[in-house]
């Protein structure tokens, strides 16, 4: 079943994140492990997100450089096998100051401390609920554009 807009053109002619359309924001989902890349995918497909997928830090990179998708929100494994996520974050945040972070990891140690340190990042401990993967979206996206280009 596909869906139309208002007008009768096909859902593809309302972008995510278009707050007149309501649509919610686009995702990129960065892990090496396919189950979780998949379970997460379905969450926040479920709630309503275009997910995007990466199995790698440089295949997150190669989506975040060449520009051509719109990215409200990077959810990232802060260990990946072949570039450290906080390296991942970094760049993406370079690269696009507006994106938010949502970092995972197996382990409750702190994360990279510049990172912890940023108002765009938010920290997921792993394994997670579905509850707990949107709430930290919903928090990440919550960030005030302002105070975190500040840096404040």
């Amino acid at each position: 079943m596909s869906a139309t807009a208002p007008d009768g053109r096909g859902e593809g002619s309302l972008q995510p994140g278009d707050p007149a359309a309501g649509l919610p924001e686009a995702v990129l989902v960065v892990d090496d492990e396919p189950a979780l890349l998949k379970v997460a995918t379905r969450i926040l497909e479920g709630a309503g997100f275009q997910v995007l997928r990466a199995r790698s830090g440089r295949d997150a990179l190669a989506i975040v450089r060449e520009g051509s998708e719109r990215l409200d929100l990077v959810i990232l494994d802060v260990i990946l096998p072949d570039v450290r996520g906080d390296e991942v974050a970094s760049e993406v945040l370079e690269l696009r100051p507006a994106t938010r972070i949502v970092v995972m990891s197996g382990s409750a140690e702190p994360v990279h401390v510049g990172m912890a340190l940023d108002a765009r990042v938010v920290f997921l401990l792993k394994p997670f609920t579905a509850a707990q993967l949107l709430d930290a979206v919903h928090r990440a996206l919550e960030v005030d554009g302002a105070d975190a280009a500040s840096g404040g």
